[in-house]
């Protein structure tokens, strides 16, 4: 995500040292998932309008207890998230993807930390 790098670099080690783990400990019947919360209006907010549709804490936490029970790989709280997911490298999509990602850094660096 557009201004921040440091986060996104974190919540991507996150994710992978999340499925590896998930692999090498299933047989020892440990279940780990890779949660991809959404937009979630917390204090990383603090300061800055919540982005609009952000979802309060409890909606979903609530949402990721349910899919981890059927034990998602994977469990994506905002069903845009997994749209995205599946189409961020879609090379026909991609001067799309480009272009949203180009016009969310114009907006933060402008000071619109809010912006998605």
């Amino acid at each position: 995500m557009p201004m921040q790098a440091m986060y996104s670099a974190t919540k991507a080690a996150l994710h992978g040292l999340t499925l590896a783990l998930r692999a090498e400990l299933w047989d020892e019947n440990i279940f780990l998932h890779s949660v991809i919360p959404g937009t979630v209006a917390t204090p990383i907010f603090a300061g800055y309008q919540v982005p609009k549709g952000a979802l309060k804490p409890e909606e979903s936490a609530s949402t990721i207890l349910e899919k981890v029970k059927d034990n998602m790989r994977i469990v994506f709280v905002d069903p845009i998230d997994m749209d995205a997911a599946k189409n961020t490298n879609h090379p026909d999509l991609q001067p799309y993807v480009d272009e949203y990602f180009n016009r969310v850094a114009a907006a933060r660096k402008a000071g619109n930390l809010s912006a998605i």
